[in-house]
């Protein structure tokens, strides 16, 4: 901080408008104006941001992360520059990533982290870098960035009722609660917006991986399981704040092919298993409805065949030559051959 006085006469005849300050006229007024000095230098929130990126699904242009910074410095309020510095390394299972392309580009002002390239299925692995944030004054922090390469089943999405903004406002405390609530290092990789046009803007999805001591990535399934069931008083109060607080509204996801851990080509060898065994059950359809009818058509040939084997009735044999044949087998003979000779 520095002090800067600025002085002026006292009143006088010539300048009735001056203040009076005290009947003694040779005094002066003083104005002291506190200035800040740039001074301080920037911090980051944390040593190590964590972010992360979903396999074949994260694109060019997608956030993966957002880093923080502070200044105590009032002058260097809204003037702090994000950077990243040095090369970006890439530690896969297959080896690293061979590319000349920067893996990242970070947006200077906000510090949000975009992917510069279009996740693979087979990449499995991390990125790592240096940021940096420099103000105006030239004082720097740096920390590291680790973007994990995550499966389709180990990236949560929650749902809040407040803005995209409002999140990534308090990150911080959302990050430190969800990681209480379920026992885990968490990270938030993404907030969405709704999509244009719907009404209510204080909708917002929160895309978010959690990480075990081992920095194993948790899938999806036992992450929601822990989260909707927590066990300890103090998972309780961390969701319970999450809800009442950050007003989360819901903690899960849509059981899609995606989300069940298939990848493009499996997804690819599964629907072509899936048409195989439906053709092979058409056609057995098929061949039990010929079958059927083929049984039906020598079932009336054999009939037939037995009918004519045997023979049939004699067409020239009347009923009135067959013995004992009632010929009014509906009705009473008596009672008809008595109608009959009636007046007579």
């Amino acid at each position: 901080m520095v002090a800067a006085i600025v002085y002026k006469k006292c009143n006088d005849k010539k300048d009735p408008r001056a203040p009076v300050i005290t009947a003694d006229r040779t005094l002066l007024e003083l104005t002291i104006e506190v200035r800040d000095v740039n001074d301080n230098f920037p911090h980051f929130t944390q040593s190590a941001f964590l972010g992360g990126g979903v396999q074949g699904k994260t694109k060019l242009g997608d956030r993966v992360a957002r880093i923080f910074a502070t200044d105590a410095d009032d002058s260097d309020a809204g003037q702090l520059r994000y950077e990243i510095k040095g090369r970006i390394r890439s530690e896969f299972d297959k080896g690293y990533l061979d590319t000349d392309r920067q893996s990242f580009i970070i947006n200077n002002v906000t510090g949000d982290i975009i992917s510069n390239l279009h996740f693979q299925d087979d990449w499995n692995g991390n990125f790592m870098f240096t940021v940096a944030v420099v103000d105006s004054a030239g004082h720097e922090d740096t920390a590291t960035v680790t973007i994990n390469l995550l499966g389709n089943n180990q990236q949560v999405e929650l749902s809040f009722e407040t803005s995209a903004n409002s999140v990534w406002d308090n990150a911080a405390k959302i990050v430190r609660l969800l990681s209480e609530a379920t026992s885990w290092n968490s990270t938030i990789d993404d907030v969405r917006m709704p999509p244009v046009g719907v009404a209510d803007i204080n909708q917002s999805k929160v895309l978010v991986h959690f990480l075990d001591p081992n920095n194993t990535v948790i899938p999806i399934d036992i992450a929601l399981n822990t989260l909707d069931r927590p066990e300890s008083v103090d998972q309780k109060e961390a969701k319970r704040q999450l809800i009442e607080v950050h007003k989360l509204k819901y903690a899960g996801h849509t059981p899609t092919l995606t989300t069940i851990g298939l990848s493009r080509a499996n997804m690819a060898i599964y629907f072509g298993v899936a048409g195989i065994v439906g053709g092979l059950m058409l056609v057995m359809i098929v061949l039990m409805a010929v079958w059927s009818c083929q049984n039906r058509s020598y079932k009336r040939k054999l009939k037939a065949a037995t009918t004519l084997a045997f023979g049939t009735a004699d067409p020239t044999v009347s009923a009135y030559d067959v013995p004992g044949t009632n010929l009014h087998a509906t009705s009473n003979p008596v009672w008809m051959s008595a109608y009959e000779t009636y007046g007579v």
